[in-house]
């Protein structure tokens, strides 16, 4: 499962903020590493105002993700700055060769976190699918517990409802304790 990130409006943030912007960009770089590298991913590629992680399973990546986006909300930003980050989540099989990561599954991870806004989480049905398996549930049964719309959207700070069927409760308890 790839985590992309991208700050929102980062052209504008830079032309009113040139002085402060590089100090904004590496306290955000660091919040994204350690966070990431904690909830189990590696960092696969960092330009510009753009991060992309991979981890090997979507729980993770989802964790890390409603981590960052706690932290980010929480951090004073150099020169009193606002910097809100999209982040997309997408589940699939890309290519990794010499130069990293390619194929259909990156792009779709990337064009997922450009859909969002500043201080969202975007995550693929594929992903969400991934989280439900993990869990030995329906990615229906998690939208309609918690009365999503769409697969694709999360709230910052949103905790979702996993409904586990009988007999797999332990399970699922042991699946979602970090490790």
């Amino acid at each position: 499962t790839f985590l992309f990130a991208d700050v929102e409006g980062s052209t504008a943030l830079q032309g009113t903020a040139p002085a402060v912007y590089p100090d904004a960009i590496a306290l955000l770089r660091r919040t994204l590493r350690e966070t990431v590298s904690a909830s189990g991913g590696a960092e696969s590629d960092a330009v510009g105002d753009e991060y992309v992680a991979a981890f090997g399973e979507a729980p993770g990546a989802a964790d890390a993700a409603l981590e960052i986006q706690r932290r980010l909300r929480d951090t004073e930003w150099p020169g009193g700055i606002r910097v809100r980050v999209r982040l997309g989540l997408h589940t699939g099989t890309p290519t990794l060769g010499d130069e990293g990561y390619t194929g259909i599954d990156i792009v779709r991870a990337s064009r997922i976190t450009n859909a969002g806004h500043g201080g969202q989480i975007l995550v693929s049905a594929d992903t969400l699918g991934a989280i439900a398996l993990r869990f030995g549930t329906q990615v229906e049964g998690i939208m309609q517990l918690n009365g999503l719309q769409s697969a694709r959207r999360l709230r910052v700070g949103q905790e979702l409802l996993i409904p586990v069927p009988r007999g797999q409760r332990a399970e699922a308890e042991a699946a979602a304790k970090p490790q």
